[in-house]
């Protein structure tokens, strides 16, 4: 059996299970990756003589040929949708297996920080996840996380008990924090994926008409059909590598100076305490010698 201290049996319960959760998250946006990361097949046609691009590739039969379907983007968007579904009914079916399990057999249920974390990480996770193929995500995780809040208010008061162990809530504050960071960069990177190397759809979507230029191709004619000459040119520069190189730098300098910061008030925070500490001791020396010359006194 492993025997861990309360924080590290938590954060290894946590990295155990959020590892689990993400690495499938991953596994589904690389399948769907891998699905529609191919263009359209172009047929020609022979009456004509020209060349026609197909808006669906999933009726084809061409070898190396992905399978993507018209109007890729809501497909995947429907994925997140269901795992969003999914999600919120697979919570629901727990809390009403431990609500049976107290009523009948177990008791009160203690309740486990590290899986409610791991719930809302994993959430919020599908929701950055699918937010660019489904913008309304958004919405209905609002209202998946309103409605869980209730629920498991009231599952608290009438099923859990408290964790044997205690935390300290700032130290799990800070790591649901880094748990979330996680599951936003994991988020980012495969989105990033698909917004620079995958061309849009050719018959649906904002994106339609920018098969060629990509997904920012839109951007770039918004751009152009600014009016006022200086703000176009300030969005340019904006949109520099170099610029970009700079305000990289930036908040990479922003972020080192506040983790110097957080260190150096650690390290204060802890001589601090070592002092007072001190100050504790001394103070019992003191009184344990006093009592001892009080007592001494009253003897003689």
């Amino acid at each position: 059996m492993e025997k861990y201290s309360p924080k590290v049996d938590l954060l290894v319960n946590l990295m155990r299970s959020i590892t689990l959760r993400i690495a499938s998250l991953v596994l589904t946006i690389a399948a769907q990756y891998q699905l529609n990361n191919c263009d359209y097949a172009c047929i020609g046609d022979v009456i004509s003589g020209s060349t026609l691009q197909a808006c669906s590739n999933s009726n084809l039969d061409i070898p190396g040929l992905c399978k993507r379907g018209i109007c890729w983007e809501n497909s995947v968007g429907a994925q997140y949708f269901k795992l969003t579904l999914l999600d919120f009914i697979v919570q629901l079916v727990l809390m009403v297996v431990d609500l049976a399990r107290s009523k009948c057999c177990a008791g009160n249920i203690s309740f486990d920080v590290t899986k409610h974390v791991l719930d809302i990480v994993y959430s919020q996770t599908i929701c950055w996840m699918g937010l660019f193929f489904a913008p309304l995500l958004s919405l209905v995780t609002f209202i998946k996380f309103v409605l869980i809040l209730f629920i498991k208010i009231i599952y608290i008061k009438t099923v859990c008990t408290p964790q044997d162990s205690f935390y300290q809530a700032s130290r799990i504050s800070s790591i649901f924090k880094y748990f979330l960071l996680l599951g936003f960069w994991v988020s980012v990177i495969p989105l990033s994926l698909f917004i620079g190397y995958i061309t849009p759809s050719n018959s649906c979507g904002p994106f339609k008409y920018h098969t060629e230029d990509g997904y920012y191709g839109v951007v770039l004619d918004k751009l152009e059909k600014i009016s006022w000459a200086p703000a176009q040119n300030i969005l340019y520069l904006l949109g520099q590598m170099t610029t970009l190189y700079l305000i990289f730098s930036g908040v990479l300098l922003l972020i080192y100076y506040y983790y110097a910061q957080a260190t150096a008030q650690g390290d204060l925070c802890t001589r601090i305490e070592k002092e007072l500490n001190q100050i504790s001791m001394q103070k019992k020396e003191l009184v344990s010698r006093i009592s001892e010359e009080t007592a001494r006194r009253l003897i003689q």
